[in-house]
C-alpha cells in the first residue's frame, strides 16, 4: 500500500515523523535528529551535513542527487515496509538515457534509520565512481576526525589536494562529525575522503563507493544503517568545592562574590541552572541553594587570602575521553604564563596532568577573546564591560576517574564556574578556517594615495587661517568652549590627528610635504605623541635631548604653524630611563622599559626624584628656542594645550604594580597618623570603609600632583591650556577634571587584544558594529565632560580591520557635535616616518595605512569643524559624590546614564544634586544614591523612561526596541537593525547593513549585499539643495592584499599582507532630490580628489538617480564630486 505525500505542501519530511506528515491512520516513531530533512529529491540533510548519491563518468564529470528529477509519485510512504520511497532520474553531462535512482528510508528509532539506494542505467553507463556521498561543510568538520573502523583521520583546516583517506570495499563502520554530534554509517562499501575547499561549496566529501566493476554501470545497490549520536556530557558536582557567589553586592569587602569588584563588575548576568556552552552541558550552581557559593575562585596577588587549590570528587567513577572547564581569569598574567594545573587521578592510581597557561588555556573575563584551547562560549554585559567565560578541553585516559585536583599558581585570579566530562570529542567552537584576502569577485585592487590634489574636492586648506597663533593663544570661554585670545567672541572647533613615534622626526622636505597634506585634509590641529622616547639623547640623564631629533621636531612644528595648523603635546608618554634613574625612582631596573611607564606615572606623585626628572625634561623641551619660529615652546601660541603625563590614573596603575602599590600604602599609613587622617578615618573603621578612604586618598594625592605639575609649568612661562587624566570614565576622576583648563579623554572601538605578546601579531578583534553596543564609542566618553569646561578627545579610532569601521565617519562627528565638544583627534595618522610619508600596511591605527579610515576622517573634520550637525540644547548632569565614587574600585558611570547622551548633552560635576543644579543649566541631575525626586533622578534601568515621562527628554527619543532619536531630530539609530542616519541641512549620512534602505530629506538609499556608509556633504558650506559642489562618499571595507586571519570571522589577524589595498565590493542605489531645474555633472574621484571619469546620473520624476558601485570595470570608486552646471 502506497500513500503519496503532497509534494506542494510537504517539500520535506521534517525531524518528527508524526501524524501531521503522514496519511490518516499511519503512525511512525518520533525522530530526534537536529535539522533533519528528507527532500523531494531524496537528499537527506541533518545537523549540518547532507547525504545523497553521486556519480562520476569516465571524464570525471559529476552529478549529484540534488539534481534528481523526482517522479510524479516520488516521496511516498510504503506502509507494508514502513518506509519512505523516492524515485527519479539523474541526467549526466553526456546526455542520453538518465540514471534511474530508487531510494528507501526506514525509520528505526528516534535517532536511527536504514536506507537503501539502487542506481540503474538501461544501456550501461561507463563509470569511474558511484557512491553515497556525505558532504561535510568546513565550519562543521574542519580539524575534526572521521573514524573508520575505529581509526581516526583528521580533516585538515588547510587545503590538502591529495585523498584524505582511501579504504577498500568491505564491511565498515564510519563515524562522521556533525554540528552537535556524530553520524555513524554501517554497511558494505569502500571509503574515499577528499578535500573540496577550492570549490564554491567549501567542504569535505566522504564517498561510500558501491560500484567498482570494470564493466559499464547497469545496476548497483547499497544498503546502510545510519545512527545519530548527540554529544554527551555530564556536569561534575562542584558544590562542596566552590567558595564564592557570582553576584557581588559590596566591592573590596574581602568576601566576594566573583572578583570582589562590586555590583557593577560581577557575573550577575549568568543565571544559575543548566548552561550549554560549545555543545557541552554545565551546571551553574544556584548560590542561594548552596550557602552563597557558586564559583571556585583562586587567590592571586590582589586577593591572597583565597584558596590556592581545591579537590573535587567524581562520584560513580565515570570513564571519559575529555574533561571540559567553564572558566576565566582576572588580572590576567602575560600570555604563556602558568596559571595553574589540573590533576586527574584514576582509580588505578595513575594521573593525567594538564597545565593552564594564559593565552592558551584561559583568558581574561573582560572583553574576552578566544585562544587555542579556550573558546569564548558565554558572553554577557555587566554595568562595566562585555564579559565572558571560556570553555577549555583536556584529554583524559579512558579509565575510571577518582578525583580532580585544581592548583593555582596565583599568577592570575583563576575562576571556575563549571566542569563537565564527556566520552566524546566535543569540539570547543568552530575550527578555524584561515582566510587570506585576494582580489576577485568580492574585492577589487585600489591605489591608496595620500597626497591631495590642490583645488580638488578633497582640498579643504582654505578653511585654515595661517599662521597658527596669529590671534593669540587658544583659551577657554565662559561658556566652556574654545576661542582665540584676541577673538574671544568667536568660537573655534578643532579636528585633527596624532603623529606618533618617529612620524614626528622627518627631514625638512618631508615635514613640508606632510604639513601641506594635513592642511588640505581639513585638519587644523596635530597632536605630537609618543615622541619623548625618541627625543631623549639616551644618556644616563634621560631628560637630555638629542639635538638632531630636536631640530627635526622643531621644523615640523614650524611647518604646521606656517599653514595654520595648531599643535598639542604631552610631556611624558614613553620616555626610557637609565638604570640609575629607575633605582632613584624606586622602580626595579631589571624589568623591561615598556613596564616602567605606568609605575613612573604614579611615582611622580610621591617620588621627588621622579618629579625632578619630569621637570628637567620639561625645562629642556619647553625653554629651548625653536630656531624656525623664534619662540620657545613654552611661549608658543600655536601649541593649543599640553598634557603633563599621558593617561595617568593612579588607581588603575596600582593593582598591576606591587612595589609601587606598597609605596602608596606606606604613605597612606603615614597619612592616617596625621591630624587630617585621624579626623577623616575612624581608627576602628571596618575594612570596607578603610578601603574607600584609601581610594579617596589616592585621588587626592593625584590631585596634589596635578597642582604641582601645573604650578611648575606656569612658573616657567607656559601659557597653553593644561589637561590630564585623559583616560577612563571613572567617577572619581571628576574631582580632578574640574580643575583642568580643558578636559580630555581617550577611547577606541575594537582596540586590538593580544592573544600572545603585546603589540605583536597575532592581534584579536571582536569585529562588531558599534551600533550593537549603543554606540559605545563615543558614548563611553560623554559622562566625563565637565559642564563649563571645554572638552576634547585626543585619541579615538574605529580600528582597522573592523569590518564596520566606516561607521565611525558618521557616528563620531555626529555625536561629538550633538554633545557640543571642542576638539577631536584621530589616533593616528602615522606611527613612523615611513607611514607618514608613504603609507603602508603594518598598523591597525594609522589612517595612512587605511583607505577607509582616511576618507571617513576627512569628512568627519568638515562636519565637525563647520558645525554641520546641531548640538543638543538640553543638558543632564551627573552629581558625583564621594560616598558613591569611592565606594568601589574605579567606579564608572553607568550605561543607564551614558545612553542619555544619544539624545541630549550630558556631563558630570562633583557635588550634591542641589549644588550641581545651582552651578549648571541642567534640566535634570542624576545621582547613584539617595531617595531623590525630580528634577533629581536616581540612576536605574528605567531612567530613560522616567526622564521622558518627566518631560526632560522628548517622548519616544529612547524606545525599548533599541531606537534612539536625538532631541535635535537629526540623528536616529536602530541598534537592533544596526542602522543610523544623520539628516541636517548641509549633510545627510547613513550607516547601512546589507539589504537595508533609509530615507533623508534629500537622499534616499537602497543598499545592496554589503555593509556600507553613504555620506553627502556640501563642500561650499551651503545647504545641500543650494550647493554648487557636493561630495558623495560610498565606503565599505578595505584591507591589504594577502592580509591573513586565523579564521573567516576575521577576529584574529596573523599577517599584515602587502600592497595593493583591496576594497570590498558594494552596490547602493541613491536617489537625490536636488532641484529638477538644474543640471548636474557627477565625477568619480580618486583618493587624491582628482576626477577620473564622469558617472551617469539619471533625472526622474522623483529626483536624480545614481548607482554606486565600489568595484567596477573602470576600477574602484569610493568618492564622487557632484557639480552644479551653471548657465
Amino acid at each position: 500500500m502506497f500513500h503519496k505525500i503532497n509534494r506542494f505542501c510537504l517539500i520535506a519530511v521534517l525531524c518528527s515523523w508524526g501524524a501531521a506528515l503522514l496519511p490518516a491512520g499511519v503512525k511512525a516513531p518520533e525522530f530526534d535528529i537536529p535539522s533533519f530533512t528528507l527532500a523531494q529529491n531524496g537528499v537527506i540533510a541533518l545537523d549540518g551535513i547532507s547525504i545523497g548519491v553521486g556519480h562520476y563518468d569516465l571524464d570525471w564529470n559529476h552529478v549529484w542527487q540534488n539534481n534528481l528529477e523526482a517522479d510524479p509519485d516520488s516521496l511516498v510512504w510504503e506502509e507494508s515496509q514502513k518506509a519512505f520511497v523516492i524515485k527519479g532520474s539523474l541526467v549526466t553531462k553526456g546526455g542520453g538515457e538518465p540514471l534511474l535512482v530508487e531510494e528507501k528510508v526506514w525509520p528505526v528509532g528516534s535517532r536511527d534509520f536504514d536506507a537503501s539506494y539502487t542506481v540503474s542505467h538501461s544501456d550501461g553507463l561507463p563509470t569511474n565512481d558511484l557512491s553515497l556521498r556525505v558532504y561535510l561543510p568546513l565550519p562543521v568538520a574542519a580539524g575534526r576526525l572521521v573514524r573508520i573502523d575505529g581509526k581516526g583521520y583528521e580533516l585538515p583546516a588547510e587545503y590538502d589536494e591529495s585523498a584524505l583517506f582511501y579504504i577498500k570495499e568491505g564491511m565498515h563502520v564510519v563515524e562522521l562529525p556533525t554540528q552537535k554530534g556524530t553520524l555513524v554509517i554501517e554497511g558494505k562499501f569502500g571509503v574515499i575522503g577528499t578535500d573540496q575547499k577550492p570549490s564554491k561549496f567549501r567542504r569535505y566529501s566522504v564517498r561510500l563507493n558501491f560500484f567498482n566493476e570494470e564493466d559499464a554501470l547497469k545496476s548497483a545497490s547499497i544498503s546502510v544503517k545510519v545512527r545519530y549520536v548527540p554529544f554527551r556530557s555530564e556536569p561534575v558536582d562542584m558544590r562542596a568545592a566552590v567558595n564564592r557567589a557570582l553576584v557581588d553586592e559590596v566591592a573590596s569587602d574581602g568576601k566576594g562574590g566573583w572578583t570582589d569588584q562590586g555590583p557593577e563588575n560581577d557575573l550577575s548576568p549568568l543565571e544559575p541552572g543548566e548552561v550549554t556552552a560549545s555543545n557541552v552541558v554545565f551546571e551553574v550552581i544556584d548560590a542561594e541553594q548552596n550557602q552563597d557559593r557558586a564559583a571556585l575562585v583562586f587567590a592571586n596577588e590582589q586577593q591572597p587570602d583565597l584558596p590556592s587549590s581545591a579537590l573535587v570528587s567524581v562520584p560513580g567513577n565515570p570513564i571519559w575521553r575529555n574533561l571540559y572547564l567553564l572558566h576565566a581569569a582576572a588580572w590576567t598574567a602575560p600570555s604563556g604564563t602558568l596559571n595553574g594545573e589540573i590533576v586527574i587521578r584514576y582509580l588505578d592510581g595513575s594521573e593525567t596532568r594538564h597545565k593552564i597557561k594564559s593565552g592558551d588555556d584561559v583568558g581574561n573575563w573582560w572583553a574576552p577573546v578566544s585562544y587555542a584551547n579556550s573558546v569564548v562560549a558565554w558572553v554577557g554585559e555587566n554595568e562595566s564591560k562585555r564579559v565572558g567565560l571560556f570553555v577549555s578541553r583536556f584529554p583524559l585516559d579512558e579509565k575510571p576517574i577518582d578525583t580532580i585536583s585544581l592548583v593555582s599558581t596565583g599568577a592570575s585570579m583563576w575562576m571556575i564556574v563549571g566542569m563537565s566530562g564527556s566520552p566524546d570529542d566535543i569540539p570547543i567552537g568552530e575550527i578555524k578556517i584561515p582566510l587570506e584576502l585576494k582580489a576577485g569577485n568580492d574585492w577589487g585592487a585600489y591605489e591608496h594615495e595620500l597626497e591631495i590634489e590642490k583645488g580638488s574636492v578633497f582640498d579643504f586648506s582654505d578653511s585654515l587661517d595661517a599662521p597658527a597663533g596669529k590671534f593669540g593663544y587658544v583659551v577657554p570661554t565662559e561658556e566652556g568652549h574654545l576661542a582665540f585670545e584676541d577673538r574671544p567672541n568667536e568660537r573655534v572647533r578643532f579636528w585633527g590627528i596624532n603623529l606618533c613615534f618617529t612620524a614626528n622626526f622627518l627631514t625638512h622636505e618631508e615635514s613640508d610635504k606632510l604639513a601641506n597634506r594635513i592642511a588640505r585634509s581639513g585638519y587644523n590641529v596635530v597632536r605630537l605623541h609618543h615622541f619623548d622616547a625618541h627625543l631623549s639623547a639616551k644618556q644616563e640623564d634621560s631628560s637630555i635631548l638629542d639635538p638632531v631629533r630636536l631640530d627635526e621636531i622643531d621644523y615640523l612644528v614650524a611647518a604646521l604653524k606656517k599653514r595654520g595648523i595648531y599643535v598639542n603635546i604631552d610631556l611624558y608618554s614613553t620616555r626610557r630611563f637609565s638604570e640609575e634613574e629607575l633605582v632613584s625612582f624606586g622602580i626595579d631596573p631589571s624589568i623591561s622599559q615598556s613596564r616602567t611607564r605606568e609605575p613612573y606615572k604614579a611615582l611622580v606623585a610621591i617620588s621627588e626624584e621622579a618629579f625632578q626628572s619630569w621637570a628637567s625634561y620639561a625645562d629642556n623641551l619647553l625653554l629651548h628656542r625653536n630656531p624656525y619660529t623664534g619662540l620657545t615652546w613654552a611661549e608658543e601660541p600655536a601649541i593649543i594645550s599640553m598634557c603633563p603625563i599621558n593617561e595617568v590614573v593612579i588607581e588603575r596603575i596600582l593593582p598591576y604594580n606591587n612595589a609601587v602599590r606598597e609605596q602608596f600604602e606606606m604613605r597612606f599609613e603615614d597619612w592616617l597618623q596625621t591630624p587630617e587622617g585621624i579626623a577623616t578615618v575612624d581608627p576602628d573603621a571596618g575594612e570596607g570603609e578603610r578601603d574607600a578612604a584609601f581610594r579617596q586618598w589616592i585621588y587626592e594625592t593625584e590631585g596634589k600632583m596635578n597642582v604641582r605639575l601645573e604650578n611648575y609649568l606656569r612658573s616657567i612661562g607656559v601659557k597653553s591650556m593644561l589637561t590630564g587624566t585623559n583616560h577612563m570614565n571613572v567617577q572619581g576622576l571628576t574631582f580632578l577634571r574640574e580643575d583642568y583648563d580643558i578636559v580630555d579623554n581617550h577611547h577606541y572601538w575594537d582596540h586590538p587584544q593580544f592573544p600572545k605578546t603585546r603589540w605583536r601579531l597575532p592581534y584579536a578583534f571582536h569585529q562588531k558594529s558599534v551600533l550593537s553596543e549603543e554606540v559605545r564609542t563615543p558614548r563611553y566618553l560623554m559622562a566625563t565632560r565637565v559642564p563649563g569646561i571645554p572638552f576634547s578627545v585626543s585619541e579615538v579610532n574605529f580600528v582597522r580591520p573592523n569590518q564596520f569601521r566606516a561607521e565611525g565617519g558618521v557616528l563620531m562627528p555626529a555625536y561629538a557635535s550633538l554633545q557640543d565638544w571642542d576638539a577631536i583627534y584621530n589616533f593616528e595618522y602615522a606611527m613612523n616616518q615611513r607611514h607618514a610619508i608613504d603609507g603602508g600596511v603594518d598598523s591597525v591605527f594609522s589612517l595612512s595605512n587605511d583607505p577607509i579610515g582616511l576618507l571617513a576622517d576627512r569628512i568627519s573634520a568638515v562636519l565637525f569643524r563647520r558645525e554641520y550637525i546641531a548640538s543638543a540644547p538640553g543638558l543632564i548632569t551627573y552629581a558625583v559624590q564621594p560616598e558613591e565614587a569611592f565606594s568601589e574600585t574605579r567606579k564608572e558611570f553607568s550605561n543607564d546614564f551614558t545612553r542619555l547622551g544619544l539624545v541630549t548633552r550630558i556631563g558630570s560635576l562633583p557635588g550634591s544634586p542641589q549644588e550641581v543644579l545651582e552651578q549648571t543649566e541642567s534640566l535634570a541631575v542624576v545621582t547613584g544614591m539617595g531617595d531623590e525626586k525630580p528634577p533629581v533622578y536616581l540612576s536605574n534601568p528605567n531612567l530613560d523612561q522616567e526622564l521622558q515621562q518627566g518631560g526632560v527628554l522628548p517622548e519616544g527619543s529612547i524606545s525599548p526596541r533599541g531606537e534612539f532619536k536625538s532631541e535635535t531630530d537629526q540623528i536616529r539609530l536602530d541598534t537592533k537593525k544596526l542602522t543610523a542616519s544623520v539628516i541636517a541641512p548641509k549633510c545627510e549620512l547613513f550607516v547601512l547593513p546589507a539589504r537595508t534602505r533609509s530615507e533623508g530629506e534629500i537622499v534616499s538609499v537602497v543598499n545592496g549585499d554589503a555593509f556600507a556608509t553613504i555620506s553627502l556633504i556640501a563642500v561650499d558650506d551651503e545647504e545641500l539643495a543650494e550647493s554648487r559642489r557636493l561630495l558623495l562618499m560610498h565606503l565599505t571595507d578595505g584591507l591589504p592584499t594577502g592580509m591573513r586571519f586565523e579564521d573567516e570571522d576575521r577576529t584574529v589577524l596573523t599577517d599584515w599582507g602587502r600592497l595593493p589595498y583591496l576594497i570590498h565590493q558594494g552596490a547602493t542605489e541613491v536617489l537625490l532630490r536636488l532641484p529638477a531645474n538644474v543640471d548636474y555633472s557627477v565625477w568619480a574621484v580618486d583618493a587624491t580628489g582628482r576626477r577620473t571619469h564622469e558617472i551617469p546620473m539619471n533625472r526622474t520624476s522623483e529626483g536624480w538617480r545614481i548607482t554606486l558601485k565600489t568595484v567596477t570595470s573602470e576600477g574602484v570608486q569610493l568618492a564622487y564630486e557632484i557639480v552644479r552646471n551653471e548657465g
